[in-house]
């Protein structure tokens, strides 16, 4: 050890015992595990449960993402590059089922049977980087992005579904109105608001100030764009989250146009998870309303004709509710579920936060909680999305959201798949989440490292 070092290290020790640090800690409250007689009242919100009888769709597809900023050059660490990659992977449960009974897996059969999968790569300009001889950072960002949504497009047949379709798709349900149109919240540059854009493929012009405006400024994802900044980690980090919604949008609409005769049997085969929450925060967050209202749809249809709904999991893996659930899980019975009520979060959960005034997650998620110990004795979190088109009574829907009984009819096949698919090499994650991160690490396929060789040779 250094003496720099050994001084540092010292420094922290006067800052411990200075008394006026020990009587500001003494004045804190913070998170604690709870007490004996509040363990017994989280207990008794478990519900025993057994969904043995519930028969599994054979499709699992896991969608996932990963985002990774590079710098140009070395002695320029605030000239970047930014890479956000999405993957949806699919895994068939029979082949799965086939070779997961035998004491011992071959690593080149998990490979085969895993290899179907489809992977989009957005390349964005970050801080001090113009792209196409655009004049700032937040012009470049929002022209890439849209070349991006312009470029990603899925071919069945003879007919072609692009993500820039997807988008005007999804803003129908938000805004009320026809697929053929987009109101942008405002310009981006002279900050006119409710700016309309329409599918075509013509550039479009702002009629106030007639600068170019483009279908991906409805995400809103340029506000998070810093000009001078050393870094636009904030707008990726948005774009990450949001991207693997909108790709699951792309999906359910790509599905239902192109198996019109037949979607509905489709959806019935089909388990979706997504690797993380069913909620979308910051600048697009008003599109998790579209795809509640979405999945509602398709489940109606579904249930009208006797079929399943279709099952959508979000596998959640951080936040305070996971921190929660780790202190609690030695405490708890095996294959016990609990809804988790608004009350129950504000009691135990979200330590020293104001309550909402409306309801949890009312402007970002369009899925419920759950906390579930399976039979093996691991415990999950997870979401399934609400049963309800809207949330337009929030009264209403605080209480109505947190009601098992609601969520019956699919939850059994949520628990079937964490039960069938539960990873003894990873805590709290199933095998096709496993999987999915595998393929999505951008530090791991195709490596960081690559990366940053690539934005040097290129740039």
């Amino acid at each position: 050890m250094s003496k720099n070092s050994y001084l540092d290290t010292s420094s922290y020790f006067r800052i411990i015992d200075n008394p006026d640090v020990n009587d500001f800690l003494r004045e804190c409250d913070y998170l604690r595990e709870p007490s004996d007689s509040e363990i017994e009242e989280i207990i008794n919100e478990f519900s025993p449960i057994n969904y043995n009888y519930a028969e599994l769709p054979n499709n699992i597809i896991t969608i996932d993402s990963d985002m990774y900023e590079a710098s140009i050059r070395k002695e320029l660490p605030y000239t970047n590059v930014g890479y956000v990659k999405v993957v949806s992977s699919l895994l068939q449960k029979n082949q799965y089922s086939a070779i997961s009974n035998n004491h011992f897996v071959d690593p080149f059969k998990i490979a085969k049977i895993t290899k179907e999968k489809e992977e989009i790569m957005a390349v964005l300009p970050c801080s001090n980087v113009s792209y196409k001889k655009q004049l700032s950072a937040k012009d470049s960002f929002r022209l890439a992005l849209e070349d991006f949504f312009d470029s990603i497009k899925t071919i069945i047949g003879d007919k072609e579904y692009t993500l820039k379709e997807t988008l005007f798709w999804l803003a129908s349900f938000k805004d009320k109105c026809d697929e053929e149109k987009i109101v942008l919240h405002k310009c981006p540059t002279c900050g006119k608001e409710n700016i309309t854009l329409l599918n075509i493929k013509e550039k479009q012009l702002c009629p106030y100030c007639e600068s170019h405006i483009f279908t991906s400024d409805c995400l809103r994802i340029y506000e998070a764009v810093q000009e001078d900044g050393v870094s636009n980690l904030a707008a990726l980090g948005r774009l990450k989250v949001v991207l693997k919604h909108i790709y699951l949008a792309h999906i359910l609409r790509t599905i239902k146009l192109s198996n019109k005769d037949n979607y509905l049997s489709a959806f019935e085969n089909l388990v979706l998870i997504i690797n993380g929450t069913l909620s979308i925060a910051g600048q697009p967050a008003s599109l998790h309303s579209s795809i509640m209202r979405i999945i509602y749809d398709i489940n109606k249809e579904l249930i009208n004709k006797k079929k399943h709904p279709l099952c959508i999991i979000g596998l959640v893996n951080n936040g305070n509710i996971c921190t929660f659930v780790d202190m609690i899980k030695n405490k708890l019975k095996n294959s016990t579920l609990m809804c988790v009520t608004d009350d129950f979060r504000d009691k135990y959960i979200d330590f020293n936060r104001a309550a909402s005034s409306t309801t949890f997650g009312a402007e970002t998620y369009y899925g419920q909680d759950f906390i579930y110990k399976s039979k093996k004795g691991k415990t999950f979190v997870f979401n399934l999305p609400y049963p309800f088109p809207n949330k337009d009574n929030k009264v209403i829907f605080k209480t109505e959201k947190s009601k098992i009984e609601h969520y019956n009819n699919i939850l059994p096949y949520a628990i079937k798949v964490i039960d069938e698919f539960d990873c003894d090499l990873s805590e709290s994650k199933i095998v096709p989440v496993v999987l999915s991160e595998k393929y999505t690490a951008i530090s791991l396929e195709p490596g960081a490292t690559v990366l940053d060789l690539l934005t040097k040779m290129h740039v």
